[in-house]
Order: C-alpha cells, then structure tokens, then sequence
C-alpha cells in the first residue's frame, strides 16, 4: 500500500553546498545529455525526445521518461546504497513483482540528480518501501503528464550545475506537434560536451547491468510505469508516455 507524504522533492532546491553533492555529474544527468546514447533513435520526422546539442536526433519518448529513474535507483544499487528484493504485489486481477528497498545505513549519494533526490525520500521512508512508492513520492500529486516533473527537477540541477540557463521566453498559448520536455532550459554544448567520456563509461557499465541482471531491469520498469500511472489516474487524457510505455510493456511495441 502506498504511503502519502510530503513531497520532499517540491520543498528543497538542489543542494548548493558543493559537499552536498561533490561530482557534478551522475547517470540520470548523463542519460539526459547524451539520449541518444542510451535510448533507441527515432527518425527526425518522428515523434521522439530531441537529444540535447544533436540537431536533428530524436530517441524514443516512453524508452527515455522511463530509463530516467530507473538509472537513477540502479546508480543506488551499483554503488552500495540500497539493495532490492523482488517480493509480489497483489492487484485487482493478478500479482505482480516489485522492488522493495533495503537502504545501506553507511550508503553515503554524493551525486547530484535524481539520484539525490530518490536516496533523500528513501532515507526518511519505514522499512519495506518500494521503488515504486518511492518515484510515487517524488511525483507528488495529480499529473496527467508527470515526466515534465521529472524534466523540471532535472532543470533545476542543470541550472544549478551551470549546464545552461532558464528559458524564460514567451511561448505561444496554442502549439501543435512535439513540445520539447526541457524547452524552459537553454543548454551550454561546451560544458555537456566536456562530460561526454564520463557519459561513455555509464553507459557501458548500464548496458552491463541490463545484460546480467535482467529481471531487476524490468521490475525497475514495472514500478517506474506503475507509480507514473497511479498519479496520472483515470483520466481520458492520453498524452503521457507513461502511458505509452504500459501499453507496451503489456502489449508489445509495434
């Protein structure tokens, strides 16, 4: 059952102190600079996520809102933080598995991102909590699109990292097409450009974790998609690729 409580995420800005978040760089960061890396391509002319300083390189929109904060808990795990236990949900017509979080007491997140943020919820969650409950919390309320919260955050970590500066120019009140997630941030190519070794050695020791431990891949998947979709609700509003991404998973893509 899921636990309500303060957003920690809406109630703190990125940490300043520099010991709060000693490297300036970590996977969730990486994954959003260099999305096409990471995350199946798409054509131009497609509908997709645009990767950061790659005119004309888009990836696959439901492949990118998930892998976010499922590289983010994988970041815990990798580095001794946290330790997942798959047990079974049970739903209204079946059962299901998730990742129940045990946290590490000298588990020490000195990375900015995501990262930061999820160990932070976990710190303060009772024994049991799961990483669905946990993104679930991140989240906060109602949202028919919750992968712009996702976006805002990591914008404000962007900022604050000095990757770029806040977009604030006036946007038209009706648009049509693809609307960019991080349109509000102006990125600096040179600085991302400059992280882009570092980006390389996550990206192989990622593509590692999903070639040995594929079922922890995707019960990551599973409770990313279901804490997504529980705050989306039941709506008739279908523009979410949370939404994308559980039809697939229970579908196929095709």
């Amino acid at each position: 059952m899921l636990i309500e409580q303060a957003n920690l995420i809406t109630q703190s800005q990125p940490p300043s102190n520099p010991a709060q978040a000693a490297a300036p760089f970590s996977p969730s960061l990486a994954l959003a600079f260099f999305a096409h890396r990471f995350i199946d391509n798409v054509p131009s002319e497609e509908y997709g996520i645009e990767s950061f300083c790659q005119p004309n390189v888009k990836v696959k929109a439901w492949q990118f809102v998930t892998q976010l904060p499922m590289i983010a808990f994988w970041h815990l795990l990798e580095n001794n933080c946290v330790r997942f236990t798959p047990i079974m949900k049970q739903g209204l017509l079946r059962s299901s598995p998730t990742l129940v979080i045990e946290a590490n007491p000298a588990g020490q997140v000195n990375v900015p991102g995501l990262e930061y943020d999820f160990w932070e919820i976990i710190k303060c969650s009772p024994p049991g909590v799961t990483v669905e409950t946990v993104f679930w919390q991140f989240l906060g309320g109602r949202n028919v699109e919750p992968e712009k919260d996702v976006a805002k955050r990591l914008i404000e970590w962007m900022i604050n990292l000095g990757y770029g500066q806040p977009d604030n120019s006036p946007k038209p009140f009706i648009r049509f097409g693809n609307i960019p997630l991080f349109e509000k941030f102006t990125p600096d190519c040179r600085r991302i450009a400059s992280c882009e070794q570092a980006a390389q050695i996550i990206h192989r020791r990622w593509m590692k974790f999903r070639a040995e431990q594929p079922d922890i891949f995707y019960y990551l998947f599973d409770d990313v998609i279901d804490a997504a979709r529980d705050r989306i609700g039941n709506t008739k509003i279908r523009s979410s690729d949370y939404i994308s991404a559980k039809i697939i998973r229970d579908y196929g893509e095709t």
